[in-house]
């Protein structure tokens, strides 16, 4: 899973190592995320929850660095095959907001990095994970942390919105390549957590400009306790996973499962 230490990331990463569903006959949680100290002190809490025959690591490093990436994957995939892997999931939750303005103040760095972030590797990530599981396991998912904001454009949110849509229909293409080809079982699905109390939610509210509406409804969510707590995402999350209860390639949102 990436961005795995903090907010969602961490949530879910500690919601999969309490899940007895998702952990039956022992898991490997791979964590992956920029800050290395907070990604070790996640892997502290997982490791302290695990069942008998489970295991925890961790990879810190930008997932824009491709190369890195592979190279960290590789020392994954080593250990993955000491052992017997019958289903991988790979969480795609790292993201960056991006920058929080109009379209016509957008700045080139700004759009080239949110692409890189948000879209390039996320993508590579899962064509290498694909690749390298095929005829190797049984099974696979593929979980991207949507957003409303995939459906819906918001005003400020154009860098965001795009990458969001982006990779939805990037998951979307997977449940519709999947049956056309190879022996393992692979399914997608995109879930929007809602919004969360999270740093990330402090960083809008800062971010965006005073006039935005979208600043003021989240103003008002947080002042009225109305933001999900991102455990409850994760647990909601988790249980899709687990139970394999979606449709492939579909968009579920927390509000459909509350």
């Amino acid at each position: 899973m990436t961005g795995a230490s903090r907010g969602l990331g961490r949530a879910i990463a500690l919601s999969l190592s309490s899940d007895n569903r998702a952990t039956a006959g022992g898991l490997h949680i791979a964590l992956l995320a920029r800050n290395g100290q907070q990604l070790e002190e996640v892997q502290e809490e997982v490791l302290a929850r695990l069942p008998p025959h489970s295991s925890v690591s961790s990879y810190a490093g930008d997932l824009t660095d491709l190369q890195h990436v592979e190279e960290q994957l590789g020392t994954l995939w080593e250990y993955c095959e000491q052992v017997d892997v019958k289903e991988v999931w790979l969480i795609n939750n790292a993201g960056s907001l991006s920058q929080l303005s109009p379209v016509a103040q957008l700045e080139a760095s700004e759009v080239r990095r949110a692409l890189e972030v948000n879209v390039v590797a996320p993508t590579m990530l899962t064509a290498h994970t694909l690749a390298h599981w095929e005829g190797k396991a049984e099974a696979m998912t593929v979980a991207n942390v949507s957003s409303l904001a995939a459906l819906q454009p918001f005003d400020c949110w154009g860098l965001y919105c795009m990458g969001k849509a982006a990779r939805d229909m990037l998951h979307r293409s997977i449940a519709l390549e999947s049956p056309l080809r190879g022996s393992m079982k692979v399914k997608s699905l995109n879930f929007a957590p809602g919004p969360m109390d999270t740093d990330m939610q402090g960083e809008i509210r800062a971010a965006m400009p005073s006039d935005s509406a979208v600043k003021q409804a989240f103003v008002e969510l947080h002042a009225q306790g109305q933001l999900i707590d991102p455990f409850l995402s994760a647990s909601k999350l988790v249980d899709l996973l687990a139970t394999s209860s979606f449709e492939s390639g579909s968009h579920i949102d927390i509000y459909e499962l509350l």
